[in-house]
């Protein structure tokens, strides 16, 4: 797990610990799991959002997923408060083939695998969102 601090409200700066983890972020395709305070974690997305690969597609547990990005990013929003229905379209949606790389980056501010142990949240859902994770600390 990298932690990263928030150092102001609008996310205009972060430090990675350790430092030369900073690199993950910028080049890996992996899905991104950041948890966090939500408005620590949406600061975050705020900051990160020029360097994420287009279209980029927000969403919450309430809209729909798209259909079938060709690569991009999409942003998850609460994933903690996706219900089983929604976990398990997730999880089908993820294994759809596509054309391109897509990153996945889910927005938690409860850690997932208590609600794993706790019985309600999909485990193998749980290790698709948690390819890198990401901690975000309000000052």
């Amino acid at each position: 797990m990298v932690a990263i601090q928030v150092f102001d409200r609008v996310g205009a700066g972060f430090r990675v610990e350790p430092a030369g983890d900073w690199w993950l972020l910028r080049t890996s395709h992996a899905n991104l799991l950041v948890s966090g305070p939500r408005d620590a974690t949406r600061a975050f997305v705020a900051a990160i959002l020029p360097r994420l690969n287009a279209p980029v597609y927000e969403g919450s547990p309430a809209d729909a997923l798209p259909t079938a990005p060709a690569g991009g990013t999409v942003i998850l929003q609460d994933v903690d408060a996706f219900d089983p229905v929604q976990q398990q379209r997730l999880l089908r949606w993820l294994d759809e083939p596509r054309s391109g790389r897509t990153q996945v980056i889910s927005l938690t501010a409860t850690r997932l695998y208590k609600l794993v142990q706790a019985g309600t949240f999909s485990e193998p859902l749980y290790y698709r969102l948690n390819l890198t994770q990401f901690e975000v600390l309000s000052e």
